[in-house]
This record gives structure tokens, sequence and C-alpha cells, in this order.
């Protein structure tokens, strides 16, 4: 009976809580459960952030001329991801500082792993990082790493982005889970970028 009892204790243990001891309650504090359209399913985001209606995205760019390029970036991120997916991108917006935001962008598939990294790097920065250093941002990677998480695998990466007298952190999150490949970009004014998300995809 008290093997058993034991047992059935460690069993919870790493049913209850994640690989750092800490239970989902305490690690998605101040997060709450919401949709992500394409995928049909949720996931916790930071509770102050609201959902944007993207259905016009070309009409949101025609609409803010002025947009800081920073975020102009990321509209564009989101139209190509529309027009080569069809599929109507999702974003999140801090209801207290617009310039964070979360975005989860339709993809290809794509079989990750650790080897392609540098590949995602070049992708990105030659797509999007470069083109922006035009527009008078500076750029500089701070990470780029690989991550399994069970079922999970993503490619990360970060830069900190400068214009004028701003600066932006920006991550990229390449995602491949069930069949299915898609990014989860944050943008924010912090350093901050929300990776706990991925245990909740």
């Amino acid at each position: 009976m008290y093997k058993l009892a034991c047992f059935f204790i460690i069993l919870f243990l790493f049913v209850g809580c994640d690989d750092k001891g800490i239970n989902k309650e305490e690690l998605y504090k101040g997060y709450s459960l919401k949709p992500i359209n394409f995928l049909n399913k949720k996931a916790y985001i930071p509770s102050g952030f609201k959902k944007i209606n993207l259905n016009e995205i070309g009409e949101m760019l025609r609409q803010n001329p002025d947009l800081n390029p920073i975020d102009k970036m990321n509209y564009q991120m989101a139209a190509s991801a529309y027009n080569n997916s069809g599929k109507v991108p999702v974003l999140y917006q801090d209801s207290t500082a617009t310039g964070n935001a979360i975005w989860f962008f339709p993809g290809p598939y794509i079989p990750l792993n650790k080897d392609l990294v540098n590949d995602c790097v070049q992708m990105l920065e030659s797509s999007f990082i470069i083109p922006a250093e035009n527009f008078g941002i500076r750029s500089e990677r701070l990470e780029a790493k690989f991550i399994q998480n069970n079922l999970l695998k993503s490619i990360k990466v970060k830069y900190k982005l400068d214009y004028k007298d701003s600066t932006k952190y920006l991550t990229q999150f390449i995602i491949r889970k069930d069949l299915t490949t898609y990014s989860m970009v944050v943008s924010s004014n912090k350093i901050e970028d929300h990776q706990k998300i991925l245990k909740s995809l």
C-alpha cells in the first residue's frame, strides 16, 4: 500500500507540474486561454491582450500609412502569410501598449530540426530584417536556437530592433506540431518573448 501511494504521488507531480516543478496555474498566472482560429485550438495569451480583426489586412495597411516601420513589417508578414495560405493570421494586441503584440501566422509544412536553424535565420533576415534596415531600423540578433517540447518542435530567432529613439524586441517561433507548421511572432517594448506559450500549443 505504501509503495502504491508513493507511485500516485510521483505520478501527480509529473502530470500536474511542468519540467521545472511549476504547476500550470502558477506558470500561466496573468494569462488566459484564447482562440487561434486557423489552428482550431486555444492557447494561453496574456490576459490584457485583445484579439484584433485581420480579415482586411491590406486595408489596415492603407489606413495606417504612418505606422512605425517595425509594426508595418509585422503587417506585411501577416499579408504574406494570408496570401500564401488563404488562412487569416491571428493578432493579439496589448490593450495598454499597442506596440506589444503576439501574431500567429499559418505556414507551409516544414519538418523542423536543429539543422535548419541557420536556414530559418537566413530566410527571416533576407525577407524582412535586411529590407527593414533600408527604413533606418538597426537590428541585433540576440538568440537563434532549436526547441523541442514533447511533440512540439520550434526554431526561435530573437532580435533587438532600434528605430530612431525607440527599441523593440522581435521574436519569431517557427512551430511544428501534428504535421502542421505555423509561426508565432512576438513584438514587444520589453525583452519578454512569452516563450511559455509554446507549452500550451
